[in-house]
């Protein structure tokens, strides 16, 4: 049944999946129980999506523990939110580590951030990769994070592929640089929209920085929001 919902889901069959997701989650079945909580959380009840992680995560569900855990952040409960992440993460859930490690670098423990970062990396986390990578590089291992990133960027990461341009421009490979950027804006990474359009800017092509910008402006970007009031100020 939940193989079905699944297979339905993609198609883009969304009720027929939620039906079957239904079925097989009053049966017991704990993935299923998060896949009806992620469709329930799209169609905007939180509430019956929270019940259906929180109990998927109580049959031992990794992901939905995990999923729980993004919900309680986002709720901003981050006691919870980490209580969750700890539980999906020794469950192996490379994400939930990923998330701790971000978590914990912003209450200024590195060494924890660091180690759920390497395990995470270690087991092919591409998120991990880039924060890792980034964490190295505030402490001066430029090609430690060069790596990360180059490993992540290969995994699709667009977040890497973008630190990776800003990279390669700093060491001079501006055209490397570019295609980075360019993939990874074209697959939807505001950030890379904005520094594509600086780069774009400085090679005297106004029109096409101030159309990336406006593009990451419109999906919420505050430096690409920044660039572009102050190209229109120029302007004006």
């Amino acid at each position: 049944m939940t193989a079905l919902g699944a297979m339905l889901h993609d198609e883009g069959d969304v009720e027929g999946a939620r039906t079957w997701f239904i079925r097989a989650s009053n049966a017991g079945n704990a993935n299923a129980m998060t896949n009806l909580a992620g469709v329930l959380y799209h169609q905007g009840d939180t509430e019956g999506a929270r019940t259906w992680w929180q109990q998927a995560a109580d049959e031992g569900d990794a992901d939905g523990t995990a999923a729980l855990a993004n919900f309680l952040y986002d709720q901003g409960d981050t006691e919870g939110a980490r209580t969750r992440w700890q539980q999906a993460a020794d469950e192996g859930n490379t994400q939930a580590m990923a998330n701790l490690g971000v978590l914990l670098a912003n209450k200024g423990d590195i060494e924890g951030a660091r180690t759920f970062y390497t395990r995470a990396s270690n087991a092919g986390n591409a998120n991990a990769m880039t924060s890792l990578g980034m964490l190295l590089s505030r402490e001066g291992d430029a090609e430690g994070a060069r790596a990360l990133w180059q490993q992540a960027a290969d995994e699709g990461n667009t977040q890497a592929m973008t630190l990776l341009g800003i990279a390669l421009d700093r060491e001079g490979d501006a055209e490397g640089a570019r295609a980075l950027w360019q993939q990874a804006a074209d697959e939807g990474n505001t950030y890379a929209m904005t520094v594509l359009g600086v780069a774009l800017d400085r090679e005297g092509d106004t029109e096409g920085a101030r159309a990336l910008w406006q593009q990451a402006a419109d999906e919420g970007n505050d430096m690409a929001a920044q660039a572009l009031r102050g190209f229109i100020e120029v302007e004006e």
